[in-house]
């Protein structure tokens, strides 16, 4: 079993040696492949598999403004609505603030 192993692998080597174009573009697809690949799964265990880096992640919630019937925003807080709830909530431990134009976002627990 060894033995047969041993001389697929020197038959390999041999071929790649003697055809240098083809163990060039060989080496380039496993590496693009790679690549590619470690790429894709370090940005999926970021987004999707750890844990958000916060205290208490079960405990998080969203605090959105009011949603038309069509279910586009009818409006943004402003900074002194933000600040007024962030100094007056009773209910929350803690308020952040998080603006973004790209349109992707994380959510955990249920989907309203």
């Amino acid at each position: 079993m060894f033995g047969d192993l041993r001389q697929d692998l020197r038959y390999g080597v041999r071929t790649l040696l003697k055809d240098r174009s083809f163990t060039i573009v060989t080496v380039l697809t496993l590496g693009l492949g790679l690549g590619a690949n470690m790429t894709i799964f370090s940005f999926m265990d970021t987004l999707f598999f750890r844990p958000l880096p916060v205290h208490k992640p079960d405990q998080l919630v969203i605090v959105e403004a009011t949603r038309a019937a069509n279910g586009k925003l009818e409006r943004d807080y402003a900074y002194p609505e933000y600040a007024y709830l962030r100094d007056h909530s009773q209910s929350l431990e803690a308020l952040a603030a998080h603006y973004s134009t790209a349109p992707l976002s994380e959510r955990a627990g249920r989907r309203g």
